[in-house]
């Protein structure tokens, strides 16, 4: 850019030609993109959003599940066998079961279920599975002096 180029641009920015009244052009580096009341808005739509998606975080957990029954039963997604966050099972990964009885049981499982994870404890009988598979990535956590027999 030469000196004329620029002597041009402040006589066109500086002055107006019709009124003779002195202009100040606003700063290149000034930039509007959104007004306050929009910015405002988009801030406490932006700040709404964080605290749902950490809501949904909290949320997503999963549920505890404890088996009901003294002895043996069905594992199965219709009967009420169990306590906690629900009674009956969703075999979906996002329940965690938990059998606890002292003397332990027979469970017959129906169909294959999915469980988050699975705990056994028995503290001093035996706790046999038959029937359907337990699948899915969680884990199978025995506790207790009992047993547990996978048939």
């Amino acid at each position: 850019m030469n000196i004329l180029n620029i002597m041009k641009y402040w006589r066109k920015t500086l002055f107006s030609p019709l009124s003779g009244h002195r202009r100040f052009p606003r700063p290149s580096t000034q930039k509007r993109f959104l007004s306050s009341p929009t910015r405002s808005v988009l801030q406490g739509f932006t700040l709404a959003l964080a605290l749902g998606a950490s809501l949904l975080a909290v949320s997503a957990q999963a549920a505890t599940l404890t088996w009901n029954l003294g002895g043996g039963g069905n594992w199965d997604t219709t009967t009420d066998n169990w306590t906690g966050g629900a009674t009956t099972f969703i075999s979906n990964g996002s329940q965690d079961v938990i059998f606890n009885n002292t003397a332990g049981g027979s469970i017959t499982i129906s169909a294959s279920m999915q469980p988050s994870t699975t705990t056994v404890s028995a503290a001093s009988g035996t706790y046999t599975f038959n029937g359907g598979a337990i699948t899915g990535s969680g884990g199978l956590t025995k506790s207790g002096n009992g047993n547990d027999k996978i048939q």
